[in-house]
């Protein structure tokens, strides 16, 4: 994650100033304040999450590389920090969602009359992927499993291999739905971690590159929710998730979604988004992910689809900034969020 610079202070030592230099060179603002003792001065770092797609930049990765630097046992450690920056990092781009399970795509199907066959599911999908522009405005794209194994039929191609020709990493949805956690009160966890280490190493053999794993939590505060029990199943799941896929070789999508459903105020809202973002750190942290090879997707914090009143963008902005300054670590490439689900008023 590349980060904004400037020189707040004047007058640096020669030693402080080669020092303020290296840090902008990592991406670090940084400037060197006079201490109270005249004789010493620190060095003062400031971090703004601002990603850039360029390439070939010198970054962390690059020093990594040159000083032999390395957290992980994880042989794909270099692959996906690569491909973490270029599936959340390139700004103007987004990740195209084509991973509606076969029921879902039915329904729409059904909606316009067309049957809801293989080849009408493969030949939807593959009409998108197949247009080479596409790899300008979308940095990945996700599929449903049938998706991924699915060759198109006017190209005798895979659609792993139109998406890898556009310039768009193909991906997965890993998980395999929502199942109600016993004991709570209609609250639900993430199904998918048995043979998942199988799974995406299948995945990744195929040409997928990333991941998705859909965690979500509802407000609703009169009936104890979310619970400290629902808080920590989400967080513990999202990281062993993270950790299967990525020493399989697959960038996860780290994605824990306060829900809109309800009436809450965007004050609850932020209060449950930044405990949740935090337990969701802390196990990401506790199971050794490589934070550099992982995106986030949380949810903005905006008020309950049934608050009486509209959303103040600027205050969205603010409350859902204010979140991820405050618990994500720097060093997390990109940010992405769900497009839907706000009203455009």
């Amino acid at each position: 994650m590349s980060m904004s610079m400037g020189n707040k202070f004047s007058n640096p030592s020669a030693q402080v100033n080669q020092s303020m230099n290296q840090m902008k060179t990592f991406g670090f603002a940084a400037g060197a304040q006079t201490a109270k003792n005249q004789s010493r001065q620190s060095v003062v770092m400031e971090a703004g999450p601002v990603v850039s797609g360029e390439t070939g930049e010198i970054d962390m990765q690059f020093f990594d590389k040159k000083f032999n630097f390395s957290t992980t046992n994880n042989k794909f450690a270099d692959e996906l920090i690569t491909n973490a920056k270029r599936l959340g990092g390139q700004p103007g781009k987004g990740i195209l969602a084509t991973d509606e399970s076969n029921y879902t795509i039915g329904l729409r199907f059904e909606g316009v009359g067309v049957e809801s066959s293989l080849e009408n599911r493969t030949q939807y999908r593959s009409m998108l992927y197949r247009d080479p522009s596409i790899g300008k405005y979308f940095s990945g794209a996700i599929m449903f499993d049938e998706t991924a194994r699915a060759t198109d039929k006017d190209t005798g191609k895979t659609n792993i291999q139109l998406l890898n020709e556009a310039g768009v990493l193909p991906g997965i949805k890993i998980d395999i739905g929502l199942k109600e956690i016993p004991g709570t009160f209609g609250e639900v966890a993430t199904q998918g971690l048995d043979n998942l280490p199988d799974k995406a190493k299948e995945y990744y053999e195929m040409g997928i590159r990333f991941a998705k794993w859909r965690a979500v939590i509802k407000i609703d505060e009169a009936n104890g929710c979310p619970s400290n029990q629902h808080i920590m199943e989400i967080a513990h799941s999202l990281a062993r998730y993270g950790a299967c896929c990525q020493h399989a070789g697959l960038v996860p999508i780290i994605e824990p979604e306060v829900l809109m459903d309800g009436a809450h105020s965007i004050e609850t809202c932020y209060k449950w988004s930044d405990i949740v973002l935090q337990k969701v750190v802390e196990q990401l942290k506790a199971q050794n992910l490589l934070l550099e090879g992982l995106c986030l997707k949380p949810n903005m914090v905006t008020k309950g689809l049934d608050h009486p009143s509209q959303n103040d963008p600027e205050q969205v902005a603010y409350y859902t900034c204010k979140n991820l300054a405050k618990n994500l670590p720097a060093s997390v490439p990109g940010v992405t969020f769900l497009s839907g689900g706000q009203s455009e008023l």
